[in-house]
């Protein structure tokens, strides 16, 4: 029985994109040697991406925002940490 793996994405700023490079690394079935799907290659550039996007999102109404979105109910604990990222 062949196993395929769904074609993913990067997730950042809240939608779903491909890498920069639009590079992918094949995920491989070790048992039969065949490539069943693949993930994206991110690089330092969509590192840099995420992380600015994350550090607008955090700042945003002085992180209320963000905060409530991720089920947190005091931000003053929460964004703190996550500037520190």
């Amino acid at each position: 029985m062949a196993i395929t793996i769904p074609s993913r994405q990067l997730f950042i700023g809240g939608e779903w994109r491909e890498p920069v490079h639009e590079n992918r690394i094949p995920i491989i079935n070790p048992a039969a040697e065949e490539i069943i799907g693949d993930i994206p290659a991110a690089t330092a550039e969509d590192v840099k991406i995420a992380v600015e996007t994350a550090r607008k999102a955090v700042v945003r109404n002085g992180g209320k925002d963000w905060a409530t979105r991720m089920g947190h109910t005091v931000p003053s604990i929460s964004v703190p940490l996550l500037l520190k990222v």
